[in-house]
């Protein structure tokens, strides 16, 4: 079996604040997404594409509670 998109691994800890940045809450969700794991890899955000696949470790959204965090990997 294979997928036709890339599959972006990281590691363990990816807390929300990664996810789902505190400067950028207040805007649109495409802002939010936009900035979506920037602090960890500055290329995910402009180069993940429909069909990729999300792959991180133990305690994937560790932090403070922040319902965009998921939405932003959307």
């Amino acid at each position: 079996m294979s997928a036709p998109g890339r599959a972006w691994v990281y590691g363990d800890d990816i807390n929300t604040d990664l996810l789902a940045p505190a400067p950028y809450l207040k805007g649109s969700m495409e802002d939010l997404a936009s900035h979506c794991l920037e602090g960890l890899d500055g290329d995910f955000a402009s180069s993940v594409n429909e069909g990729d696949v999300f792959v991180a470790g133990e305690n994937l959204g560790i932090g403070s509670s922040r319902e965009q965090a998921p939405q932003a990997l959307q």
